[in-house]
């Protein structure tokens, strides 16, 4: 039987911090540039860190340890994740 194997084209588009984030490019940069004011192209080129929502199925899809942002304890308390 196969190993685990992680989806190829995320990896391609995804970057997978020390932290255990996933960072990826925001859309619309492609073409068509001048429709957008000059501040929203600087905004545009930063790159984005995926939701907390998204991070089960980003694991599930890459098969690395995806650290999320919110650890809770038993009682339901937000802890601070680790850096």
């Amino acid at each position: 039987m196969h190993g685990f194997k992680p989806h190829k084209g995320l990896l391609k588009r995804v970057t997978v911090t020390r932290n255990g984030k996933v960072k990826h490019a925001k859309a619309g940069q492609r073409h068509r540039k001048s429709l957008h004011n000059s501040a929203q192209n600087r905004q545009l080129r930063q790159h984005k860190v995926s939701a907390e929502v998204e991070r089960k199925r980003l694991r599930k899809l890459l098969n690395f340890r995806i650290r999320p942002d919110k650890v809770r304890d038993a009682e339901g308390n937000v802890i601070k994740a680790e850096s």
